[in-house]
């Protein structure tokens, strides 16, 4: 006959379970769960990461010890995030949901005032877990009205009404693509704006630039970091940068989320163009793009001749020396 050997840590946690209902397990300062002195996984924040078994008899034990050990300490996490108030939790550009400095969950979709969360792990009672993922979606959406006050702002004047005739239109437009909108997009609306409409629109924190209409207070670092973590990974943009934009583009929201807008087939900083229309005005000969200019703005020959031909200037030849 062959012998059958299960190692000692199977045995072991076999035993407990089968034989104890109070079974010996703790939860470390580093969240490492052990059973009766054994170690079955790691707890972190609200989901347990079970440690791998070396057969499947193994893996059965484990999970087995695991649940048993952390069900309860779960349970008790899930009622105290619960009843956390907003300074406990934190949120990353990536998207990640910290509570107690520790990733509870994830964007799952909806939008910054209407967020959807997916709570990680998959222990606890499912009531309680609901509840732990509403609170941290009412953190986001609290968050969201912090970080993002002027979007938020410019849709309760459009949904209150306050916002009238052709100002009403270009806000809507500013509020679908994130912020940022290319001026050419409603250049005949924008000339045709009153003073009223004007001093409405700048009331609510939208300046008209030279080539966009935007909310500078969305291209705060606070502000960009939060919406990031509304973005998708694939096709993020690199902020802060002039980069080619990828085939198909990103979403003018998706860009104005890193604090960029398309001009032609790249992604400029948005304040970096209206940073140019000063340099164009004051330069020696208006319309003519220094060296010097260019590389105060930080874009090579190439980048500066593209966004300038797609913004509608005629390329200028240099003078030749002598």
């Amino acid at each position: 006959l062959m012998a059958r050997f299960v190692d000692r840590r199977t045995s072991v946690l076999m035993r407990a379970l089968n034989v104890r209902g109070d079974l010996l397990a703790g939860v470390g300062g580093d969240g490492a769960v052990t059973v009766e002195g054994q170690y079955v996984g790691k707890l972190a924040g609200v989901a347990f990461q079970p440690a791998q078994g070396a057969s499947v008899l193994e893996e059965k034990a484990l999970r087995a010890a695991a649940v048993a050990a952390v069900a309860p300490e779960i349970a008790k996490r899930l009622g105290q995030l619960a009843a956390e108030p907003d300074a406990a939790f934190g949120f990353t550009p990536e998207g990640l949901v910290l509570w107690r400095g520790e990733a509870a969950g994830a964007v799952a979709g909806g939008t910054p005032f209407a967020p959807r969360v997916r709570l990680f792990g998959e222990l606890g009672p499912a009531s309680a877990r609901e509840r732990a993922a509403r609170r941290l979606e009412a953190f986001l959406a609290a968050e969201a009205a912090r970080r993002l006050g002027p979007l938020r702002k410019l849709e309760a004047a459009l949904a209150s009404g306050r916002i009238k005739g052709l100002a009403r239109g270009i806000a809507y437009r500013l509020i679908e693509s994130g912020g940022v909108l290319d001026r050419a997009l409603v250049r005949a609306e924008a000339k045709a704006l009153s003073q009223v409409e004007r001093r409405a629109l700048k009331a609510l924190g939208v300046r008209l630039g030279a080539f966009s209409l935007y909310l500078p207070g969305l291209l705060r670092p606070q502000a960009m970091a939060f919406a990031q973590g509304f973005i998708p990974r694939e096709g993020r943009p690199r902020p802060g940068a002039v980069s080619r934009l990828s085939d198909p583009p990103p979403s003018p929201a998706v860009l104005a989320a890193f604090g960029l807008r398309a001009v032609g087939r790249l992604a400029v900083p948005v304040e970096a163009l209206e940073r140019l229309d000063a340099l164009l005005r004051s330069a020696a000969k208006p319309g003519l793009l220094s060296d010097q200019a260019r590389e105060e703005l930080g874009w090579n020959e190439h980048e500066a001749r593209d966004i300038l031909r797609a913004l509608g200037f005629a390329p200028t030849a240099k003078p030749k020396a002598g």
